[in-house]
């Protein structure tokens, strides 16, 4: 069988907000950095005329990842052949790159980013035998066996762009929300690890009538707000009553950053997903990068960690196609 994209196809997937503060498994956002570096996963994919597929890993964060067999990348191409829809298709031998620019384990979406850049890398050059909700559920059962829980708060985001709610229903379980163009997001990595399972693992079992209300009223809130584009409503409405009491502790030196940096009506500062990642989100750049020299100054604990001001990104992976 010839397949009509015979060029090599290259895929970048952003780094992404899970939770975003307020929405526990429930709300993701993408992100764009201001500097000109990469903040996520960049995959190549092309034909090669070995008697196996081949993975090449090259980025400042290669040493993060297992080895060929454990990699998330080569799962994730087995995966899409596995798919029902897929099994009929003659499968090319491949040779894989993949360019890692997110550290493991930090509260960006890390292991999302492969799985989307592979997966949407993978259904790209056979041209797009999947539809969008059959590929992200195989991209959301990936993640789920590295997080201990399938969600899709960083794979909707990732792929998509922009802010998206997720919701329970089987045709259309994300949806996007209006997000907060001009605003900045200030994400600092603190330079260690932090286990997506181990971080799932202090969270209670259950909530109380009055914590379920609660949250409910700020996650409702900061949608309806971020509809109505009312960034002070949006900004008040930014508390995390379910993750972050139980995941602050675990996260050195974040709570004495939030009390740094936590100013009422202009900054609020929450956990990136898992952690230990945190964010600040500011509506003045000049704001932001007073942010990042604290940060810089005081939450940095490792050469490996670093602080940069980002934007909603527009486009996530499934709009990010670069043919070579």
């Amino acid at each position: 069988m010839s397949y009509s994209n015979q060029q090599p196809v290259r895929v970048f997937a952003p780094a992404s907000i899970g939770n975003v503060g307020v929405g526990f498994d429930s709300l993701g956002l993408a992100l764009a950095p201001l500097e000109d570096v990469y903040l996520g996963d960049r995959i190549t994919i092309s034909c090669h005329a070995g008697k196996k597929d081949s993975l090449i890993c090259s980025g400042p964060f290669v040493h993060h990842l297992p080895e060929d067999e454990d990699n998330l990348v080569m799962k994730a191409v087995e995966a899409y052949f596995a798919h029902p829809d897929c099994q009929a298709l003659e499968k090319p031998t491949l040779r894989i790159e993949l360019e890692k620019y997110l550290p493991v384990g930090s509260g960006l979406g890390s292991s999302a980013c492969s799985v989307v850049a592979a997966l949407t890398a993978m259904n790209q050059f056979m041209d797009d035998h999947l539809d969008d909700l059959a590929l992200m559920k195989v991209m959301a059962q990936l993640e789920g066996g590295i997080s201990g829980a399938m969600h899709f708060d960083n794979i909707a985001p990732c792929y998509f762009g922009g802010m998206q709610l997720m919701v329970p229903s089987q045709q259309q379980p994300f949806q996007q929300v209006p997000a907060f163009t001009d605003w900045y997001w200030v994400m600092a990595f603190p330079g260690f690890k932090l286990n997506t399972a181990a971080s799932r693992a202090v969270l209670p079992k259950e909530l109380s009538l009055q914590e379920s209300i609660l949250f409910a009223q700020y996650l409702s809130g900061f949608v309806s707000s971020s509809y109505q584009q009312n960034a002070q409503s949006a900004l008040d409405m930014l508390k995390d009553v379910v993750a972050e009491p139980h995941r602050a502790a675990l996260i050195q030196g974040f709570a004495e950053a939030k009390k740094a940096l936590t100013q009422e009506g202009e900054t609020v500062v929450g956990i990136s997903g898992a952690g230990p990642t945190l964010f600040a989100v500011c509506r003045e750049k000049e704001r932001a990068e007073q942010c990042v020299t604290w940060l810089k100054e005081n939450y940095l604990q490792s050469d490996e960690g670093f602080v940069h001001i980002c934007r909603a990104a527009e486009k996530g992976a499934k709009n990010w196609y670069e043919e070579e």
